[in-house]
């Protein structure tokens, strides 16, 4: 018995050890190649490490999106991240995560692939997890804001607003959006960036 509890514990502690080595090394080695080649050695089998090694992998290669070179990393990355929050739906930050992907890829291919409405589908069950999180209603009205959706945008802005008006970066996050609508809205923007 004690062997099996000794063996047990190894396998526990020693394979999410081990993915975790793969994938820092593989990030340090600052070639997409070799996190490409290395992906599946630091993504499977799935167990406690995953939602943090997957998170912190998406979040790497946020900034190259747009880099067609990247695609195929940033698909696997996405498609890995996605199977996080189907498997623990229960951490709003990784469904922020996956809808800013969506935004930014929908704002680098014209929406091809319905994207905002992909961004929209993540940041409303993040919203559903964290009803008053000032961040999503922001990053939701930034969705809209590049979709072309304004209503839509100023109503989430709006209900930031209403749930937490004594919360400065919620005026913050209200008058940043705003400033990006035109001058029409500078008036605004800046009284709540005051």
């Amino acid at each position: 018995i004690a062997v099996f509890f000794l063996y047990s514990f190894v396998a526990y502690t020693f394979v999410p050890y081990y993915q975790n080595r793969v994938f820092i090394t593989s990030l340090r080695a600052d070639n997409g190649n070799i996190l490409l080649k290395n992906a599946d050695k630091f993504l499977k089998p799935y167990n406690y490490a995953q939602a943090e090694i997957r998170y912190r992998f998406l979040k790497a290669l946020v900034p190259y999106i747009d880099n067609a070179n990247v695609g195929p990393l940033v698909d696997k990355a996405l498609s890995a991240e996605e199977e996080v929050v189907a498997k623990e739906p229960y951490e709003p930050r990784a469904f922020i995560l996956v809808g800013g992907v969506y935004n930014q890829e929908a704002r680098t291919n014209n929406n091809k692939d319905n994207d905002f409405e992909k961004a929209e589908e993540y940041y409303k069950k993040a919203q559903e997890l964290s009803p008053k999180r000032q961040e999503i209603f922001y990053f939701a009205a930034v969705n809209y804001v590049d979709w072309g959706k304004l209503d839509e945008a100023k109503k989430y802005l709006d209900d930031m607003l209403a749930t937490s008006p004594d919360v400065p970066i919620t005026k913050m996050y209200y008058g940043t959006v705003l400033s990006t609508w035109g001058p029409k809205y500078f008036i605004e923007a800046m009284d709540m960036l005051e």
